[in-house]
């Protein structure tokens, strides 16, 4: 008898998982702007680069459970390249035109162009709301008279 509530709790365990994954996959399809809606007793987990919150509750109690997991062998590398690109278009425009320090100017805006290219290949979406990382490079490049062709 004690063996078929072994199996009866393993089963219930197998059933929950597979409906845990298919709530999972359906998530991971949703349109973009769309709200995922889980299950009371249900956990999302995303990289903390995706926009969230949590709707209001109309009654009960609501606890988060927040767990940061870090990785040292994983790069957000359109995070990494966009950075790299403000870096070096910060450094350019503190610098002349003329010259030599014409010339290392245009050389760092070329470096900037390439690492913002490497990130938006590596998945950076280009947005022009306030407060993104490639919008402050989009400006910086308008800011130095550089026109860019954006995806």
């Amino acid at each position: 008898m004690a063996e078929a509530k072994v199996v009866t709790r393993v089963e219930a365990a197998a059933e929950a998982a597979a409906e845990a994954a298919a709530e999972a996959v359906r998530a991971s399809n949703a349109p973009i702007g769309v709200p995922i809606r889980l299950k009371q007793g249900h956990a999302l987990l995303h990289p903390g680069s995706v926009r969230h919150g949590g709707a209001p509750i109309r009654s009960g109690v609501r606890y988060v459970l927040v767990i940061f997991l870090m990785d040292t062998q994983t790069v957000e590398y359109e995070r990494h390249y966009t950075q790299m690109s403000q870096d070096a278009l910060a450094r350019a425009q503190g610098m002349g035109t003329e010259g030599e320090e014409g010339e290392a100017r245009r050389q760092l805006i070329e470096e900037a162009a390439e690492l913002f290219a490497d990130a938006c290949a590596a998945g950076a979406k280009v947005d022009d709301s306030r407060g993104s990382g490639t919008a402050a490079v989009v400006e910086a490049f308008r800011a130095l008279g550089v026109q860019l062709e954006l995806p």
